[in-house]
């Protein structure tokens, strides 16, 4: 079969002779007054291949080229090469029309949106477990600061509150500190170094020491869970990637700490937020609290919902899905507990000093 030769010496063409050795999967070149060449078919690459023309490249010093204008020749070369289809699926798909490149191109777009939106950030959220929890109490302490610049904290309601904590969780009320800051906003959040901050107007609005308990156990396992640092390292994702990837926790630290201010403004998953609430229940089922207390809190929260969008929803979602999620897991793990009356007085008392 005439061809054309590229020795890889010049860049003249030299006319040869080709022939295919089915069985022994090997290409013979024959170029007159020069030893003819064998070269097994896993050694060559297709370099380029179309209707009626194609293109072998073999060896690396000098690179050698040989080229055939004969369909049949193309057409039985392709079929026969069992061991070396190098450059093959390329050249089928490359000519595999319009819709398959369109359908190649979805797919491509697709992983990596699915790579930007779920994959890196997934990473990014793991990154947690590499971050030593003393880190979350610097963490929080810088989003503390921050957040709590421009606000009033009421000093005389705070003492009673975290009193309140120390005989709601005698076990775990020292790596909590709760703070009452006077506002007309109804909102509450806790803060990874165990700072929990609950507004004037939510307390009013809380009527049972059991709802305030269910309130502080949601907002407890959210810091126990790591939540937040899971969320803020999730929303930098993109930033966080390249520090993960090369294990580096200073690095990490770093980027974390100057995004601290951001903690209030993300909301939590519904993930997350289950998670809270079962952690939560697990809390009220150890000091034998009554469970519908939280149930009773949200329904209120989302009677307001449908007035305005106060704070702690924008950030905590309440929908009657997850209500009724919470129903269903007290029905099914049940509890005893016991009336609670030196939490309910000490509510009622934080109540008054607010009013005062």
């Amino acid at each position: 079969m005439d061809a054309v030769f590229y020795n890889g010496v010049s860049a003249r063409p030299i006319d040869a002779q080709v022939s295919l050795l089915d069985e022994k999967q090997q290409l013979l070149i024959e170029v007159d007054g020069e030893t003819p060449i064998l070269i097994a078919f896993s050694d060559i690459a297709i370099t380029h291949s179309e209707n009626g023309l194609i293109v072998l490249s073999f060896g690396k010093n000098p690179n050698r080229v040989i080229e055939v204008r004969d369909e049949s020749f193309r057409s039985h070369y392709l079929k026969i090469n069992h061991s070396g289809k190098k450059g093959i699926t390329y050249f089928k798909l490359l000519n595999a029309g319009w819709k398959v490149h369109v359908l190649l191109a979805l797919l491509i777009i697709g992983f990596c949106f699915g790579t930007y939106f779920y994959f890196i950030p997934y990473i990014a959220e793991s990154a947690v477990s590499i971050l030593p929890r003393s880190f979350d109490k610097k963490v929080g302490d810088m989003a503390f600061e921050q957040s709590i610049t421009e606000e009033e904290i009421d000093s005389v309601a705070t003492l009673t509150m975290n009193e309140y904590l120390k005989k709601m969780m005698p076990d775990e009320y020292k790596n909590y500190h709760l703070n009452v800051v006077k506002s007309d906003e109804l909102n509450a959040f806790a803060l990874p170094n165990g700072e929990i901050v609950i507004y004037s107007k939510m307390l009013r609005h809380i009527k049972t020491d059991d709802e305030l308990s269910g309130l502080l156990s949601h907002e407890i396992s959210h810091v126990t869970n790591r939540h937040s640092m899971r969320l803020l390292c999730k929303s930098l994702s993109g930033y966080l990637l390249l520090s993960v990837m090369m294990n580096d926790v200073n690095g990490l630290m770093t980027i974390i700490l100057d995004n601290a201010h951001n903690l209030q403004q993300l909301s939590f998953s519904r993930t997350y937020e289950e998670e809270a609430d079962i952690s939560g229940l697990k809390l009220l089922e150890k000091y034998k609290i009554n469970p519908k207390g939280m149930i009773d809190l949200f329904e209120i929260l989302q009677k307001e919902h449908s007035v305005n969008i106060p704070g702690f929803l924008s950030t905590h979602p309440v929908t009657s899905d997850r209500i009724t999620y919470i129903k269903k897991h007290i029905k099914n793990h049940p509890f005893s507990f016991t009336p609670h009356p030196e939490l309910m007085q000490l509510l009622t008392k934080a109540k008054t000093q607010m009013s005062n």
